[in-house]
């Protein structure tokens, strides 16, 4: 059995405490510890006892006029407790949610920062309301192609 697991990621961003305290905030997540690398590059490891992001200040790192970040990354793909509570929080931040996917149980959406990263988020949804709102879509749609059928 496999047991290798990513250690971290490193973003650089151009303002490093805006966006530790950002995704802190989104996360559930709390600053590990900072190191001064010099007088200009500053990193902030972020995260929790499983995982862990480490943020770098790059003063030059937002878009570059198109819609792909200078530091090429493509995305970030984050598993969380609680999608609805983390989805608030991206729309309170300012940002907007867009591509969501919904199944059953589970919803997915992403987001774009101010440095031009896209955030993947996908949880499971516990609200009870949100699951019998969404067997009742289901159930529906199901109904409408048995009466097709026929």
């Amino acid at each position: 059995m496999n047991t290798n697991t990513l250690n971290f990621v490193t973003l650089y961003v151009s303002d490093i405490n805006f966006t530790a305290n950002l995704l802190c905030r989104l996360f559930n997540w709390k600053t590990l510890y900072t190191q001064k690398k010099s007088f200009e590059h500053q990193t902030v490891h972020i995260g929790n006892d499983n995982s862990r992001l480490v943020i770098q200040s790059l003063p030059h790192a937002r878009l570059t006029g198109s819609d792909k970040p200078e530091n090429n990354l493509f995305n970030i793909g984050l598993a969380v407790d609680d999608i609805v509570a983390v989805e608030q929080e991206v729309i309170n931040a300012g940002l907007q949610t867009y591509s969501e996917n919904v199944s059953l149980n589970q919803r997915e959406f992403r987001f774009i920062d101010f440095d031009g990263i896209e955030y993947h988020i996908k949880g499971k949804v516990t609200d009870a309301n949100e699951l019998t709102e969404r067997w009742m879509k289901e159930l529906g749609k199901i109904s409408r192609f048995g009466a097709m059928i026929k």
